[in-house]
């Protein structure tokens, strides 16, 4: 058997260099590093499909002194993170030393867009109208009939300006009915698991609501989070930025967990709990904005001018 070990390694060495010399990008300091990940991602996709020249993405998790800047390629500087909390050496989103940056922040700088994260996960980088596909996809109409109260997926609790909150927020609400913890934290289901395949977006559609906190508050930072039980008909219990999204959200679609009032969220969900009807009015309004098409379609075209520019 041994004999056969060498052999199998060099061979899957072999093609992972293969996947890596055809991506279209180069990736540094990225948050994954296989080669097939970076081929099939949004990013990847979206370069390709727009005829954007190959560039140099950087992101911030490694050491920003281990990062040799290309001398050939085009330097984009992209952060999925908040930066006024984490990564904070990377605070200047590296805009001296690239040829344009992208993060979650309102920043007002010609090599500057705001793309946030959460549109990698809702759009498809190679659509001629995602704001159309989008708003398809968050339109749809739901039954207040679901099985499951209230439901959490979460892995930690211990970083960003938001510690803690989870745990506060799920032990709050368990007082009501059991909240169902899927993830690592706080973990006293394996519902999401064995049921439903550890696919999200089938488990949220049978839950009521759905408690997804960011990891820390920041000015624009909004991830994916609060897009998942909005697509899903199930009620989002969030916390963040304090108007998430207001060109595409629309507010009365999601409740907000005041840290220093949890008491709050604790009558206001109790409150929808007993009431079918008023569950029924926020679940069924619309999500989503009027602009909202107009506004992500503006969003990708800013981009590829910026990518090209």
């Amino acid at each position: 058997m041994k004999y056969y070990v060498k052999p199998i390694i060099q061979k899957l060495l072999a093609k992972r260099e293969h996947v890596a010399s055809t991506l279209h990008n180069q990736y540094d300091s990225w948050w994954f590093n296989s080669p097939a990940k970076m081929q099939n991602s949004w990013i990847e996709q979206f370069c390709i499909h727009h005829s954007v020249p190959a560039s140099q993405w950087i992101s911030v998790f490694g050491e920003r002194s281990n990062i040799k800047l290309s001398s050939e390629k085009r330097k984009v500087f992209f952060t999925p993170e908040n930066l006024s909390d984490r990564f904070r050496e990377f605070g200047d989103h590296l805009l001296d030393q690239v040829d344009c940056a992208i993060g979650f922040e309102n920043l007002n700088h010609p090599k500057y867009i705001r793309f946030p994260l959460w549109l990698m996960y809702f759009t498809q980088p190679n659509s001629e109208n995602p704001g159309e596909d989008f708003r398809q996809r968050f339109s749809r109409t739901w039954s207040v009939d679901r099985p499951i109260f209230c439901s959490q997926i979460a892995s930690h609790d211990e970083r960003g300006n938001g510690k803690g909150l989870r745990t506060m927020c799920s032990s709050t609400l368990d007082k009501i009915e059991p909240v169902f913890n899927e993830g690592r934290l706080l973990n006293n289901s394996s519902l999401l698991k064995n049921t439903y395949h550890n696919d999200p977006s089938f488990y949220l559609r049978d839950c009521r609501f759905n408690i997804c906190l960011e990891n820390s508050a920041g000015s624009g930072y909004i991830t994916e989070k609060i897009f998942r039980p909005l697509q899903t008909g199930a009620i989002p219990i969030y916390w963040g930025d304090s108007a998430p999204e207001p060109d595409v959200i629309n507010p009365g679609s999601y409740l907000l967990l005041d840290p220093k009032n949890p008491d709050d969220i604790y009558k206001e969900v109790r409150k929808l709990e007993k009431n079918a009807r008023l569950r029924h009015s926020i679940i069924n309004n619309p999500k989503i904005t009027k602009q909202t098409s107009d506004w992500i379609n503006n969003k990708h075209e800013m981009l590829v001018k910026l990518l090209k520019s």
